[in-house]
């Protein structure tokens, strides 16, 4: 099959943008080179009360929420921080990025677990995992712009700009 779209990281933001691509029509696959979502656990979990509502998941992942801090010195004085009202949440990964990998999936979104990324050839992307090496066709050419302000081997593919971006006042680069 050729996607529209490959998002390489099932982690929240693979799972946002696999999410906003499938939604908006387009075949989406997202592969993951762990074998489960969400694990290995990568990130304490803190996220502000915004970025936890840009994830679009229940209340479930949700740990505790945070108002406060405290935060200790080398030298052992302290400063306390108290906001009054929750200004973040941590939230238990595992549960939050499966959640996410869900709505994903159920707007569309298909997913290849332990499977790794490692090239691009013109329209095929490069992988390697449990099943060997794959050959995965994308069928946007123009959508394989190089970036150089990316410093990495995958994300210098910029975002194709015929996908219209959902948060006004914002545009793909």
């Amino acid at each position: 099959m050729t996607y529209d779209v490959i998002v390489i990281g099932a982690g929240p933001a693979g799972c946002a943008a696999a999410a906003e691509c499938a939604g908006q029509g387009l075949s989406t696959l997202c592969i993951e080179e762990h074998g489960t979502i969400g694990y290995p656990v990568q990130c304490a979990g803190l996220l502000s009360n915004s970025a936890f509502a840009e994830c679009r998941v229940s209340e479930r992942p949700v740990l505790t929420r945070v108002s406060g801090a405290r935060v200790v010195s080398g030298l052992g004085s302290e400063v306390l921080i108290d906001a009054k009202t929750p200004k973040a949440v941590v939230a238990d990964r595992g549960s939050l990025d499966r959640e996410m990998a869900e709505a994903a999936a159920n707007s569309g979104a298909e997913f290849l677990l332990k499977t790794a990324a490692y090239g691009i050839r013109g329209t095929t992307l490069l992988t390697r995992g449990v099943h060997g090496h794959a050959e995965i066709p994308f069928s946007a050419p123009h959508c394989s712009r190089w970036s150089p302000e990316y410093n990495c081997p995958f994300l210098p593919y910029a975002p194709c700009k015929d996908v219209p971006c959902r948060y006004p006042g914002r545009s793909i680069p």
